[in-house]
């Protein structure tokens, strides 16, 4: 491909643009990455956008070149930054290190008889109607119930918690009020980490009070900082991932009732569906060093948004990249966690519950359908996500089954 003029733009596009929807937000990345899979737009100071998947996963693994540290957001969110999302090594590698233990595949594996007894619990509250929606019923409380019992919340705790994201993603575009509803987030996180500072237990908060950072110094803000980025990030990405993949089921049904013939492949499913609706759109790096993506030179100090949406759509590296095939031999190259040491340490969790959840969906709702009109957003929190806000459905309940 020719690299298009970066001055010649075949259109602008910003993440934040309340114009976009769920209907013309990958038309939209198709048309740019079409003419280059670098371009460069005007909106908050101005950045490049990447839309092809090489472009993507080159930028995301050189982070030597395109840095972290100056935000993910663009524009940025708060003036503190987000603890190991917004840090370069070596102070990221400390960090992710004393977390990895609570959120690697061994973790995600004791966690899993655990998840199967909520997504259970779930089901149970609403089976006998015949009908729910499966967002408000089943996505989005299953990943808070998890991620409530890893931090030790109770649900008063975890309710707050769900509050506090939806607040952010109506208002994560960097204005003073923003920044005042991210400051009160915050405090009460603050409140937290010093009442378990003072009263441990065994969950990841108290966990991380007592991590080793080396020569780094670590404040109660700073893990405060943290805790609502894994928190947020631990449930609202894994609630939109699971509503696009139980919308999609139900659009599809010849695809539904293959995983239900042969559940040993709804973990390829949960795969190609996590490229096909990604969930996280896009973060921001900053270029340490003049260099050159997509055939653009890139100055230092130029912003870049990794598109991660886009990179799954590209149909250089998944042909027909708008159909779901559970059977693409390269499925699991998708960008849907990011990729590289930025990429998301929950990704095993998130895997877990996202196949346990499909299969027992498809084990005791079998053949749900429709029960009304589906609502799918644009883009939102900051132009970063992409999902199902509302799944009414109805259906003929199956059996629960016992587990040892």
């Amino acid at each position: 491909m020719t690299p298009a003029d970066p001055a010649v733009l075949v259109e602008e596009f910003d993440p934040h643009d309340p114009a976009i929807t769920a209907d013309d937000l990958y038309p939209r990345y198709g048309r740019l990455r079409a003419a280059c899979p670098v371009t460069r737009h005007g909106p908050h100071g101005g950045y490049w956008l990447a839309t092809g998947y090489g472009e993507v996963r080159a930028a995301a693994l050189d982070a030597a070149t395109f840095s972290s540290a100056s935000g993910v957001y663009l524009p940025a969110v708060a003036e503190h930054r987000l603890p190991m999302l917004e840090m370069d090594n070596p102070e990221h590698a400390v960090w992710r290190r004393s977390l990895a233990p609570w959120f690697n595949g061994l973790a995600a594996r004791r966690w899993q008889p655990r998840i199967r007894e909520i997504v259970d619990e779930l089901i149970d509250g609403f089976v006998e109607r015949g009908e729910a929606d499966l967002i408000h019923d089943f996505a989005e409380p299953l990943p808070l119930t998890l991620i409530g019992e890893i931090f030790g919340l109770e649900p008063e705790q975890r309710a707050q918690v769900r509050e506090d994201a939806l607040e952010f993603l109506d208002n994560s575009t960097g204005d003073a009020q923003a920044k005042a509803l991210l400051d009160a987030m915050v405090g009460r996180w603050v409140a937290l980490v010093q009442h378990r500072r003072n009263e441990p237990a065994d969950d990841l908060i108290s966990a991380v009070l007592q991590a080793d950072f080396g020569p780094f110094d670590v404040s109660d803000v700073d893990i405060a900082w943290l805790m609502f980025a894994l928190t947020f990030g631990g449930h609202d990405s894994t609630l939109l991932a699971l509503g696009s993949m139980l919308l999609h089921l139900v659009e599809h049904p010849e695809q539904r009732a293959e995983l239900i013939a042969d559940p040993e492949r709804i973990p390829a499913a949960v795969e190609e569906l996590l490229r096909l609706h990604t969930s996280l759109h896009n973060f921001r790096r900053d270029a340490r060093a003049d260099t050159e993506l997509g055939g653009q030179r890139i100055a230092a100090g130029e912003r870049v948004l990794l598109a991660w949406g886009a990179a799954n759509r590209d149909p250089a590296k998944f042909p027909d990249p708008d159909v779901a095939n559970f059977n693409r031999p390269n499925v699991r190259d998708h960008l849907a966690f990011g990729v590289g040491r930025h990429g998301c340490i929950g990704q095993f969790i998130a895997r877990t519950e996202l196949c346990t959840a499909i299969e027992a969906v498809l084990e005791r709702l079998g053949e749900y359908r429709l029960a009304g009109v589906p609502r799918r957003n644009g883009l939102t929190g900051g132009g970063h996500h992409h999902g199902v806000e509302y799944l009414p459905v109805r259906f003929v309940a199956g059996p629960r089954r016992d587990r040892e």
